[in-house]
């Protein structure tokens, strides 16, 4: 279950606002499949760092990327831990193994690796549909209004799926997602509602398939409740013991199992 609110979270991070003074912000409401669970995640850009917040009670897990420092900071505040992660290092591993992915004998695999969709475009409404054999989107789309905006949103919506990655290595499927930011990012659109149906499988008669859907909300200034979030995330980063990445993996695991699902 987890893996699948990882890979939501990811949906979110494809919808964008206009830049204000102090920021901007997204709120998501995330649904898996059939299942009527719900997730509710924040993200804010400001001051240089991005801030994906989920929301449990002041309790849910916090990702900052600090661009300037090249470093992803995850935060558990239930668990009181805290571990980062170097994002070009990231980066360089696992555009690595993509290149081992490519002589994969699953075809999946090798789909994940380097994808290719058939894309179409509804101009009047502003409706996208990426599909292939194993995986369709549909992706309702706004015109930004800032190119700078767009090079700076989908620059991040990369690093987190390279972050994804390295978070649940079991998982390839932000290798595809990346393919639909690069679509998005020429067109200079913006999502408002995501809807992606998985194949396992591939599409077959009576396939099996898994769906996903992702509905964002703009602000295009922080408000002072925002800002309280940042600070507050800000603070655990100085309040929470910093554990190496395998003993922060550990850690959550004993405290959360679901995770492991």
């Amino acid at each position: 279950m987890n893996v699948l609110i990882r890979l939501l979270s990811i949906m979110l991070l494809f919808a964008a606002a206009a830049r204000g003074a102090e920021g901007f912000k997204v709120e998501s409401t995330l649904k898996i499949g059939d299942t009527g669970k719900t997730v509710g995640m924040n993200t804010y850009f400001t001051g240089g760092k991005i801030y994906d917040i989920i929301d449990d009670a002041g309790k849910g897990e916090i990702t900052i990327f600090d661009r300037a420092g090249d470093v992803f900071v995850l935060l558990d505040p239930a668990c009181r831990i805290q571990t980062r992660l170097k994002a070009s290092e990231m980066r360089e591993k696992i555009d690595a193994n993509r290149i081992q992915l490519l002589k994969n004998k699953d075809p999946f695999v090798v789909f994940a690796a380097k994808p290719k969709f058939d894309e179409s475009i509804d101009e009047t409404t502003g409706s996208m549909k990426f599909q292939s054999h194993w995986i369709d989107y549909a992706v309702e789309t706004h015109t930004a209004g800032s190119p700078e905006m767009v090079a700076d949103y989908f620059d991040f919506c990369d690093w987190y799926c390279y972050l994804n990655c390295r978070l649940n290595p079991w998982t390839i499927n932000p290798l595809i997602r990346m393919e639909v930011s690069r679509a998005l990012r020429e067109l200079g659109r913006l999502p408002d509602k995501i809807s992606v149906t998985v194949y396992p499988d591939g599409k077959k008669l009576l396939a099996r398939s898994e769906k996903l859907e992702s509905r964002h909300r703009y602000s295009l200034r922080l408000s002072e409740v925002d800002l309280k979030d940042i600070a507050n995330a800000e603070a655990f980063v100085q309040q929470l013991r910093v554990l190496p990445f395998v003993d922060y993996q550990v850690e959550v695991g004993k405290k959360k199992p679901e995770r492991k699902n």
